[in-house]
């Protein structure tokens, strides 16, 4: 029998018990399952898979023994405990690091542990001070089943590739349920690099990886193979570009105006740097990109794609990368890139604008319609008319630009002086280059006097010669938008056999009414006439009102 060879410790870990559970847990680590490392400062580093300081359960094959520590041991000075694992709330740091440590480039170490959030495994970067962060959680990628497409359950440390990434295995998890090989960089950045399938490619990786002096990657897997009892591994860095979204949609455009951009994200999921020698795009579709000539390992650069239709209609066009994607020259990755070019929209508001009544042959005040470009192009107007049967009783004048900026409004002022006493119609038409075009308003309104008496006459009943009668009624109107002044008089064959009272005052507001009471008071026997004149400045005045009675 071959004995280990005897050696002089230079460091016991010690039953010290924690507070929390006592008898139970060594507070400054319990089982260094994995070897050390000699750090740069010339410190030497390592891992116990449980004890610990920190204050929450953790069950180890029934115990409680605590989640496991990252230590330091300087030669002279002795043992610092660097992190404690499961210190923060639910093991967000990990629990049981299988496995030791390598440093990086950076001067930082790297690590894994079985545990923690999720019980599934961390990825884990420390200071040489001790500050750790927590860079991926394992089984964070879930298929719809539930699988954990990214890998679960590491007994195995990491690498760091001579493209200064980490490489390394979990025994369980990926596409297939046996584990995996990933990559991950110095920031976090994940990608499953190959699952294995339980079968010829090997199955349960507990071990973990080296990489050769080729580049290229070796292993060992615990189980499948020929024999379905593991096999040894080698694994080639290639490049694997992903585009994402797989199309892209703009909808409408209008025609000579450019929409806004849309982003692709073109992924580099493989361990080797993906060569790009062309990023083209087809029709009326541009793009510009910050991805330069290549991809590095499990990085990714963004495409922004525009559309500037020249024409109207429904545009197919395609975004083309060309590059080594699985080491293959020449390989394209295609999304599809549609929209659709239109002419401005343009509206009008409001679609119908009435004057009602307005006196003959005087202008009305202007009624206000909105001119609204309501894309994102500019609007050319050709021409703004009125047409219909009445079209000369109406007028416009507007603030309209002959190009409408996009999103921007004019107004269109319109007027109406009426010819006849009469309902009159038109429609106001603008003429532009909008899809829509052209857009109109209905327009109406009444020709009415500018004043007006209502009734036109009035007749009495038979009172005895000198008694009046009872009074009757006239009602002035004035139509017009002014003041009226005002002028009541009688005259014909019997002036005097009338009289009247009123509420005009001898002027009428604009747009008003008041009213004229009328009494007949005969003088002699038989047939009485006179006629009411209302004077004024109206284009009808007088403004007359027959008056008949008799006596008896």
């Amino acid at each position: 029998m071959i004995y280990p060879p005897t050696r002089i410790p230079t460091r016991r870990f010690s039953k010290r018990i924690s507070s929390h559970v006592p008898g139970a847990i060594c507070s400054d680590g319990k089982y260094p399952y994995a070897g050390l490392i000699q750090g740069s400062d010339g410190s030497f580093y390592g891992t116990t898979i449980v004890g610990g300081g920190a204050n929450v359960p953790c069950p180890w094959n029934g115990e409680d023994l605590g989640c496991g520590t990252i230590f330091k041991i300087t030669p002279g000075e002795g043992l610092t405990t660097l992190h404690n694992f499961c210190s923060p709330s639910y093991c967000l740091d990990g629990a049981f690091p299988y496995a030791g440590l390598v440093q990086g480039g950076d001067g930082n170490f790297y690590g894994t542990t079985l545990g923690g959030d999720n019980a599934k495994g961390t990825v884990f970067r420390i200071t040489p001070s001790g500050t750790l962060t927590s860079l991926h959680w394992f089984c964070s990628q879930k298929s719809p089943a539930g699988n954990c497409l990214d890998g679960q359950n590491l007994y195995a440390g990491l690498v760091q590739g001579s493209d200064g990434n980490l490489y390394g295995t979990t025994a369980n998890g990926g596409a297939y349920g046996n584990g995996e090989v990933f990559g991950i960089t110095p920031s976090g950045v994940l990608s499953v690099i190959h699952s294995f399938s339980g079968g010829a490619d090997g199955g349960n990786p507990y071990t973990g990886l080296i990489q050769g002096s080729d580049g290229n990657f070796y292993g060992m897997t615990y189980s499948g193979g020929a024999n379905g009892q593991g096999t040894v591994f080698k694994l080639a860095l290639v490049p694997v570009a992903g585009l994402s979204p797989s199309a892209l949609s703009f909808g409408n455009q209008v025609i000579g105006s450019t929409g806004q951009p849309q982003k692709v994200t073109l992924s580099n999921t493989g361990a080797a740097p993906l060569a790009i020698s062309g990023i083209a795009t087809s029709r009326d579709f541009a793009q510009t990109n910050n991805c330069g000539g290549s991809v590095p390992a499990f990085g990714s650069c963004t495409i922004s794609v525009t559309f500037a239709p020249a024409a109207a209609g429904t545009e197919v066009g395609a975004l083309t990368l060309t590059d080594n994607s699985n080491v293959i020259d020449g390989s394209q990755q295609i999304i599809s890139l549609t929209g659709t070019g239109t002419a401005p929209m343009a509206r009008l508001s409001p679609v119908s604008l009435s004057f009602g009544p307005q006196p003959i042959n005087t202008p009305s005040p202007p009624g206000g319609i909105t001119l609204a470009n309501s894309y994102v192009g500019p609007l050319t107007l050709a021409n703004i008319s009125i047409t219909g049967d009445n079209a000369g009783d109406f007028r416009e004048t507007s603030d309209c630009p002959s190009n409408l900026a996009a999103n921007a409004k004019c107004t269109i002022n319109v007027t109406f002086a009426p010819s006849t006493l009469a309902g009159e119609i038109a429609t106001l038409n603008v003429n532009d280059n909008a899809s829509n075009s052209p857009q109109t308003v209905a327009l109406t309104g009444t020709g009415v006097t500018q004043v007006a008496v209502r009734p036109a006459s009035l007749v009495f009943a038979e009172p005895i010669v000198g008694t009046p009668s009872g009074a009757k009624n006239v009602v002035l109107t004035n139509n017009l938008s002014t003041p009226l002044a005002i002028n009541i008089t009688f005259t014909g064959a019997d002036p005097a056999d009338f009289t009247e009272t009123d509420t005009c005052a001898g002027s009428l507001a604009a747009r008003s009414h008041c009213t004229i009471s009328v009494t007949f008071t005969p003088a002699a026997t038989g047939t009485r006439t006179a006629t009411l004149n209302v004077n004024d400045s109206a284009n009808n005045s007088p403004q007359t009102v027959s008056l008949t009675g008799a006596g008896k």
